[in-house]
């Protein structure tokens, strides 16, 4: 016989969602602190695309992306509204919070589903992934940093790439 979880257990089991108001930390603040803890995520794991963790993320993703994933996607959601990335080191700090969510979410349903409960609308931070990525193709003059920024802006798109597709894997909240 198979037991099933009552519903509400179940949605217990689920992030809560998150007070944006209280994460938004200047970038000066926030780019130190993600580059940090992706250091710790991703140890000497040097492959390009992350379809299962490796060695550190094993160690270090319950320790570190309950209070870091917060931050890396008050980053990203950020970028949902703010598409000019006028402040120094936006660009670094997209890339590296990307980056941060993907080693955060690898095989962790739990926070792949912290990724939809961000905000009331549960899209924010996919639409600022989605701002990053539109951004990493778009014509240098309409961007404003011109070819300086260029691969800073690929850089950013190609970790917001992996990002978008990591979020993609099943979760009750990717189907609700």
């Amino acid at each position: 016989t198979l037991l099933l979880a009552p519903p509400i257990f179940i949605l217990s089991l689920l992030p809560p969602k998150i007070d944006t108001a209280a994460l938004v930390l200047p970038i000066n603040e926030t780019l130190p602190l993600l580059s940090k803890t992706l250091s710790q995520l991703r140890g000497d794991d040097d492959r390009l695309v992350h379809p299962d963790r490796y060695d550190a993320a094993v160690t270090y993703q319950p320790l570190l992306c309950d209070a870091e994933l917060r931050t890396a996607l008050s980053v990203i959601a950020s970028a949902a509204t703010n598409v000019d990335n006028d402040e120094k080191n936006a660009l670094r700090a997209q890339e590296i919070a990307c980056q941060v969510v993907t080693f955060c979410t690898v095989e962790n349903p739990r926070n792949r589903a912290a990724l939809w409960r961000y905000d009331e609308d549960g899209d924010v931070v996919h639409r600022g992934l989605l701002n990053i990525v539109k951004n990493a193709v778009a014509d240098d003059d309409a961007c404003g940093g011109g070819t300086d920024d260029r691969d800073k802006r690929w850089y950013a798109g190609g970790a917001a790439a992996e990002t978008v597709w990591i979020s993609s894997f099943n979760s009750p909240e990717n189907h609700a």
